[in-house]
């Protein structure tokens, strides 16, 4: 199956040239990437790079290898070879951990706490100030409902809470996985809110092609 990349141009965020000049001119690059599983190529010697400021999708059907490359990105999967680098160093560094935020495609959220007690349970861990919380709160526009248990919440406020738990340790990249392309419209529709004091590559899964 297909696996495509489409990108959008850094000025959905309102990036400065002076921002994106700190970036450096690499995000993330693969070359020559094979991840095999059992005796089946998901990825087959893939070759990309994805420039800083940019919203990134993948586009392809289901098998093509969409989560298998995020997971990757995110050092949650093994690279059998070639190369694959996350702001100039290799994926699944332990210092990239905390500046990556991951968003899976089933939100890992506990539906018997509220919004806050998810939020505050995850800033625990991760051992993020409590003012946090707040600013999260407010890039994906839950504040009214941070009292409400999640599992009362419609399906794309609880996929806004999942983000904003990924969103916590301030990441300098999102990585997005789930096929729900109302939800991630409303990223993009959002992104200056979201992401404008982030230097942030996101990662948008569909199964079908999405004109831009």
């Amino acid at each position: 199956a297909l696996l495509f990349l489409v990108t959008i141009e850094a000025n959905i965020f309102q990036l400065s040239g002076v921002l994106l000049g700190k970036m450096g001119s690499e995000s993330i690059k693969a070359e020559e990437l094979i991840v095999q599983k059992a005796d089946v190529q998901i990825l087959r010697s893939l070759d990309f790079t994805v420039r800083p400021g940019k919203i990134t999708g993948l586009i392809g059907p289901s098998g093509s290898g969409k989560t298998t490359l995020m997971r990757a990105i995110v050092g949650v999967q093994k690279i059998d070879r070639g190369s694959l680098t996350v702001l100039g160093k290799t994926a699944g560094a332990k210092s990239l951990r905390s500046r990556i935020g991951y968003v899976t495609q089933s939100p890992a959220i506990y539906d018997d706490l509220t919004v806050w007690q998810n939020l505050h349970y995850f800033a625990a861990i991760a051992k993020v100030d409590k003012m946090a919380i707040e600013v999260v709160l407010k890039k994906v526009h839950l504040e009214d409902k941070k009292h409400q248990l999640v599992g009362t919440l419609s399906g794309g406020q609880r996929a806004r809470v999942s983000r904003g738990v990924a969103l916590l340790d301030s990441p300098d990249r999102l990585v997005l996985d789930g096929d729900n392309r109302a939800n991630y419209a409303s990223v993009v529709s959002r992104s200056k809110n979201v992401t404008s004091d982030l230097y942030c590559a996101m990662y948008i899964t569909y199964t079908t092609a999405l004109a831009i």
